[in-house]
């Protein structure tokens, strides 16, 4: 029995150690399997990290390329930055004008900026005069008039016309930057006032476009002071320092500061004094046809009550070298003065035979000199026989004469300062078809702008209507005030009525004095009406087979018109024409001119 058992033992023993071998066998494998595992993991992170890093690489350099994180973005290019100046060759000078690019270049010559002629009468300064065809530039100062030609100031270059930067400053006031390089250009301003400002938090870029993508135009550091031009609720249009219209985004920007900048001052200082009469300015026009005419004065001094000023007719064009007719007479002028009146005297461009009032006074004016002889001939012609003013009533002026006919007021203005006379001149009611006439200059040369508030409805009229209704003399006032400071502004008024006549549809009408028509309206038995819309008392009527119309001007229209003038506070009333009138008006005007409240019956 023990020997079996222990063979038994022995068997087990040697079965537990073949157990155990396995058993280590197993475990040996399993770690193998672990650790090949293992390594295969880590083989396939290595793989994912690179190929994340290789995307992130990737991913940065897109980013800066096409600039989706702000600071960064392309590279600028040169030709780009000349574009945004419309430069096309090497000697332009590009212009941020007010804080915008513009297609209007400068050139750059031995170190002076010269810019187009055009520009600058556009954009800086319109009192600048230039002759096209005498290629001359002209400027009124108070005292004299300066020129400029391409000996002294003007450049030509490819058919254009330039003029130097110094002679625009030296009466225009402008902010402008030195010139800077890559590419040529500067910045110029005439703009003032309140303005905005902002601090560049950080480096970033200005850009052409508002978005990340777009190029950049210049760098901005931070600490910067940029000028905001125009703003968004993103992104912000700016002006930087070194003379580039840019977009930021308003992240980059610090909070936006009020900033109110003073004008420039470096113009020289003109100041066009006026001759102003104390009191209102109560003128009368005397017709004077020739010089026989002049002996009418005692006749229209009678009863003109309250009359400051008279006009006789005594100058008119008569030929392109502008020569001009002229019935003044020394006797008149000491006959009007011994009576308290001054005398202004007259020139027309229109009562000449053989003197086209369009065609030739153009050829009078775009002629420098034959424009400045007849400045100066007119005011000599007033000095010669002591008249203390001239009155210019040049009508029917072509769109093309009216710069001409400007610089024609300016030059006057000198001649008539220099000689102590007044210098008054008639206007249409404002249209926008008669601005040729250029109010705003005759508002700052001139001494009086008179306004011929009449001619509402006139002989070429298509319909029957009123010679100045009550609203049409208002709007006329106040749209010459729009231009002129009612201190020099006269309101011309009618002494005259029309007769309308209709028949088998063809009008007709006639201009007659005040009597003349009251006696027309009784002699045909027609009643009057007070319209008040129109401030006329209306008469219609019938003469024969006639059918009429009146819109009579008696003392209540003149009433209604001067008491609505003496609201609008301008400086005085003129009246066309002298002998036209009824004598009872005269207590109207005097009422007036002693700054009453004229009444209406």
């Amino acid at each position: 029995m023990k020997l079996e058992d222990t063979g038994l033992e022995e068997n087990n023993l040697n079965k537990d150690i073949d157990t155990d071998k396995e058993r280590r066998k197993n475990k040996r494998h399993k770690r193998r399997e672990r650790r090949k595992a293992a390594r295969s993991i880590f083989m396939k992170l290595g793989i994912v990290a690179v190929l994340m890093l290789a995307i992130v690489v990737i991913l940065i350099g897109y980013v800066y390329k096409n600039g989706l994180i702000e600071g960064f973005g392309g590279s600028p290019v040169e030709e780009d930055r000349a574009a945004l100046f419309n430069i096309t060759d090497e000697n332009e000078v590009g212009l941020l004008f007010n804080g915008e690019y513009i297609d209007t270049t400068g050139i750059l010559k031995d170190g002076t900026v010269y810019l187009p002629v055009d520009f600058v009468l556009d954009e800086l300064n319109s009192d600048y005069y230039y002759n096209e065809n005498e290629k001359q530039l002209l400027f009124s100062t108070p005292t004299e008039t300066k020129s400029w030609t391409e000996d002294d100031g003007l450049l030509s270059s490819d058919d254009v016309e330039y003029v130097s930067l110094d002679v625009v400053k030296k009466y225009t006031n402008l902010d402008t930057s030195d010139v800077m390089e890559n590419p040529t250009r500067m910045v110029i301003r005439n703009e003032w006032g309140e303005d905005k400002e902002a601090e560049v938090k950080a480096d970033t870029a200005g850009r052409s476009r508002a978005s990340t993508k777009s190029e950049w135009i210049t760098k901005l550091s931070g600490g910067d002071k940029v000028r905001v031009v125009s703003e968004d609720t993103t992104w912000s249009a700016v002006e930087t320092a070194d003379g580039y219209r840019v977009l930021v985004k308003n992240s980059s920007l610090g909070e936006f500061e009020k900033m109110d900048e003073a004008e420039a001052d470096n113009a020289e200082k003109l100041d066009y004094t006026s001759i102003k009469y104390d009191g209102k300015v109560i003128l009368g026009w005397h017709g004077v046809s020739s010089a026989d005419g002049n002996v009418t004065l005692g006749n229209y001094m009678a009863n003109a009550k309250g009359m400051t000023v008279i006009a006789p007719t005594w100058f008119s064009l008569t030929d392109t070298s502008g020569n001009f007719s002229n019935y003044s007479a020394a006797d008149y002028v000491n006959t009007a003065h011994n009576a308290g009146l001054k005398v202004w005297a007259v020139a027309d461009n229109f009562n000449a035979s053989g003197f086209s009032a369009g065609e030739d006074t153009y050829k009078v004016l775009s002629n420098t000199e034959t424009r400045q002889a007849l400045a100066s001939n007119l005011v000599n012609a007033c000095t010669a026989v002591g008249a203390d003013g001239i009155n210019i009533d040049f009508e029917y002026l072509t769109g093309e004469t009216g710069l001409h006919f400007a610089q024609f007021v300016r030059e006057l203005s000198v001649a008539c300062r220099n000689s102590g006379i007044v210098l008054s001149i008639d206007n249409y009611v404002p249209e926008d078809y008669n601005a040729m006439y250029h109010r705003e200059v005759q508002g700052k040369v001139a001494d009086y702008v008179v306004i011929m508030g009449y001619d509402e409805h006139t002989s070429g009229s298509a319909e029957a209507g009123t010679v100045a209704s009550l609203p049409f003399v208002q709007q006329g006032i106040e749209r010459t005030k729009e231009e002129v400071d009612p201190s020099k502004i006269i309101n011309g008024l009618p002494f005259f009525t029309r007769i309308w006549k209709s028949e088998n549809g063809t009008l007709d009408t006639s201009a007659v004095g005040m009597d003349t028509a009251s006696q027309y309206i009784v002699n045909h038995g027609m009643q009057t009406a007070w319209d008040e819309t129109t401030g006329y008392n209306y008469a219609e009527g019938t003469d024969g087979s006639t059918y009429v119309q009146i819109w009579l001007e008696d003392n209540k229209s003149i009433a209604a018109k001067l008491n609505m003038m003496e609201q609008e506070d301008i400086a005085g009333a003129a009246f066309w024409k002298l002998g036209l009138e009824n004598s009872s008006v005269w207590d109207k005007i005097s009422q007036y001119a002693a700054g009453e409240t004229v009444s209406a019956e």
